[in-house]
């Protein structure tokens, strides 16, 4: 045989060693996990996840592997199972996720939903009116703690509020009823939320108060917080690099391929996926750790 011919006949066995082996190497995680079991906080608590077939099927096919759905409780049962391995993939909020990444580094986002407007996450933002000395204790509204965590916020924008006056704090009920109070003029000052990199996106504060009449001239925002990401996807660590790319290319284009499937995983944030990683949490776990050293303190 020819050199040349001898060459070309060993660089074509290499390559179709090559790919013969690459299905089993490609099936490699596939066989490592088994069964790729994904999280989510069953509403009330409830053992039922709605649309749960609809998921499972969907992720089966872009995984090309069985798939089984874990409803947790809470998400402090949802941390658990994926620190304990019982769970390869779960749907969390922000802080839950920076609560898992606090007590296990063993979790990674890979994707966040977006806004209808494409925001990544929210702002806290204080509103303040000017304070006139001698006319009372200046007073700020603010919404209760399964929204915005007012008692951390707060501590951050200490400084934002005027001339280091002490304000009292009136805990509203909803984060409706404290923008209400500030916009009847019953508080100096209120905290409320803006989509992130907006002034008044559909939905935040400053276009909430401004339907009840009150306009941007009537106050000033005194301070806003770092972005606050939207909860993220998050996978395990030790999940192959291949499987999370796949999961990571699959998600970032579900909205416009399967929107049936996007809208059973993301209700409320419509604006598709985009992609997450660790460092888009930083204030998030700023903010756990903050309440941790709270919790300490007391």
């Amino acid at each position: 045989m020819p050199v040349a011919a001898w060459r070309y006949a060993r660089t074509a066995a290499a390559v179709a060693l090559a790919l013969s082996a690459a299905p089993a190497a490609q099936a490699g995680w596939r066989e490592d996990i088994g069964t790729f079991r994904i999280g989510i906080v069953a509403p009330g608590g409830g053992p039922v996840i709605e649309g749960a077939d609809m998921m499972m099927q969907a992720f089966s096919a872009a995984l090309g592997m069985p798939v089984e759905i874990f409803a947790a409780r809470d998400y402090a049962a949802l941390i658990d199972a994926q620190a304990s391995k019982r769970i390869e993939y779960a749907i969390y909020s922000a802080l839950a996720y920076a609560t898992a990444r606090r007590l296990c580094e063993c979790v990674e986002p890979v994707v966040s939903p977006a806004s209808l407007s494409g925001a990544g996450g929210v702002q806290a933002v204080v509103l303040k009116r000017t304070w006139v000395e001698g006319a009372g204790p200046p007073t700020i509204a603010v919404p209760p703690d399964s929204a915005l965590f007012p008692g951390v916020v707060l501590e951050m924008a200490r400084g934002s509020l005027q001339g280091g006056a002490r304000y009292e704090i009136r805990v509203a009920d909803t984060m409706e009823e404290a923008e209400a109070l500030f916009a009847d003029g019953k508080v100096n000052a209120l905290l409320g939320w803006a989509e992130a990199g907006s002034d008044g996106e559909p939905g935040g504060t400053v276009a909430r108060i401004a339907a009840r009449g009150i306009t941007p001239s009537s106050y000033e925002i005194a301070w806003r917080s770092e972005t606050l990401r939207f909860g993220p996807h998050a996978v395990r660590t030790d999940i192959d690099a291949q499987a999370v790319a796949l999961l990571r290319n699959w998600l970032l284009g579900l909205k416009q391929a399967k929107p049936d499937v996007f809208e059973v995983l993301s209700p409320q944030l419509t604006g598709g996926f985009i992609s997450a990683a660790v460092g888009d949490y930083g204030f998030a776990e700023r903010m756990i750790a903050n309440l941790a050293g709270r919790s300490a303190g007391q």
